[in-house]
């Protein structure tokens, strides 16, 4: 299992947000999910077997955003 985080810049509304969270868990691969509120951030973990950094940024993208890999992680 893999833990990242990724910046959401675009990404104001909570109501979105958890939009963006129900989507990614449904995402085959993932396990977890936290949305980091006021932060425009998430942390995701994923199984790098099932799921790659490419389709979770384009899990995110789909919803209308953009998700950044954070390089602080």
């Amino acid at each position: 299992m893999k833990k990242e985080i990724y910046d959401v810049p675009d990404m104001h509304c909570i109501g979105c947000q958890m939009g963006v969270q129900r989507l990614l868990k449904r995402t085959d691969g993932v396990s977890k999910v936290d949305i980091m509120f006021g932060e425009n951030r998430l942390a995701i973990t994923y199984d790098e077997s099932r799921v790659d950094q490419d389709r979770i940024i384009d899990v995110v993208k789909r919803f209308g955003y953009t998700a950044v890999p954070n390089s602080e992680t």
